[in-house]
């Protein structure tokens, strides 16, 4: 299997941003039309929280909605684009180890949990 490698800055505080992860394309989906309108939808929505302050979780594995465990944040989502019909996104890693999780693809997969409607 290849691996991507991703740019990545450092920054003053010694966080990282991981550039243009690639996350899903846009269509059908478990009957669900994931479309231009919709991403717009959840840009605007991701960009008012995020303006807030919070940034949506990367986790490594998904959660258990029957458990009161939750899985340790590695990053938070900085930044949505959507580049044709490809959703990218830029990762605001926090530590030394998370980032050497991503740049040694150690989890090359991405999977993620969309709640269609709440866009």
């Amino acid at each position: 299997m290849s691996t991507k490698k991703y740019a990545v800055t450092k920054h003053q505080d010694g966080t990282h941003t991981i550039h243009k992860v690639e996350i899903f394309e846009l269509g059908v989906h478990r009957s669900f039309d994931y479309n231009e309108q919709w991403f717009e939808k959840l840009q605007a929505n991701f960009n008012t929280n995020r303006d807030k302050g919070y940034l949506t979780p990367v986790i490594i594995g998904h959660q258990s909605y029957a458990s009161d465990i939750q899985k340790a944040k590695v990053a938070g989502v900085d930044k949505l684009e959507l580049e044709g019909k490809t959703v990218y996104a830029d990762y605001l890693v926090q530590t030394d180890g998370a980032l050497k999780l991503f740049q040694t693809a150690t989890y090359p997969q991405r999977s993620i949990e969309v709640l269609p409607e709440a866009a």
